[in-house]
């Protein structure tokens, strides 16, 4: 099987406390998989804790980004490492989404599956299995592109976003920003995982 492993080339000086033994040959100083083979990426996350019991917006932003705080998961990659990958994959982008159309333009590009692992967590799962919205809502992530909106100066850090976004490298085709927010229709949240920071690995696969 044919593996190309991808390293940011960080230096951290000190490793998370989490970070003792992590899956898949994924570690802060080498997060990002790529599978050739299978068509499949993988990136190292840290749970955030104080969004497990929140409605969510972000399920995934880069760990420096300025909405990492808001977001379910913080990932060890950056929005373009994340692209270049989905690029390398094959896989297509929308390019559909500007900052003037998001509040009524659905996300498009390649429909993707993501699979995600948590640490504690005893089975691998798919994200409309741990994200759930009460009326039923469910997910179908895209691979929106982005990558000029991702990178500019003081950009989100957007990597997977929940709703059809102008900044994530992938959002969600099936909810509007303003279903999602405040007083909206759409109340996606986590279920089943620990209330403490922890290790997770998140992959994408071709739908």
């Amino acid at each position: 099987m044919k593996r190309i492993v991808l390293a940011l080339g960080i230096c951290l000086l000190a490793l998370p406390a989490w970070a003792g033994e992590l899956p898949r040959g994924l570690s802060p100083q080498m997060p990002l998989t790529v599978d050739v083979a299978t068509g499949t990426l993988s990136f190292l996350a840290e749970l955030n804790p104080r969004k497990t019991g929140d409605i969510l917006q972000h399920f995934a932003v880069f760990k420096d980004g300025e909405y990492a705080e808001k977001a379910l998961f913080k990932g060890y990659i950056t929005p373009r490492q994340f692209y270049d990958a989905m690029v390398l994959l094959g896989f297509k982008a929308g390019d559909n989404m500007t900052m003037q159309n998001w509040h009524t333009t659905q996300v498009e590009g390649d429909s993707l599956r993501i699979m995600v692992t948590v640490e504690g967590v005893t089975k691998t799962m798919d994200i409309n299995e741990l994200i759930k919205d009460p009326g039923g809502r469910d997910i179908d992530m895209r691979f929106g592109g982005n990558l000029n909106t991702a990178t500019r100066p003081g950009s989100s850090g957007c990597l997977i976003c929940l709703f059809s976004c102008p900044m994530g490298i992938v959002s969600n085709h099936q909810a509007l920003f303003k279903e999602i927010s405040g007083l909206g229709s759409v109340k996606y949240h986590a279920q089943g995982l620990s209330d403490k920071e922890t290790w997770a690995v998140v992959s994408i696969s071709r739908k």
